[in-house]
């Protein structure tokens, strides 16, 4: 994926780790996802 990672994660961080965070049947299956994107975020959030 070559888009601007701090866009990326910022989307990801605002949008699906919050959906995640809400709904703990999908836990299981965005469990990999959420922890990637949860890295990006604090990168980002690091770096802006």
């Amino acid at each position: 994926m070559k888009t601007n990672k701090k866009y990326v994660a910022r989307n990801f961080m605002e949008g699906r780790v919050r959906k995640i965070h809400k709904r703990g049947s999908s836990k299981s299956r965005d469990c990999p996802v959420a922890i990637a994107v949860q890295k990006d975020a604090a990168m980002a959030l690091s770096c802006a």
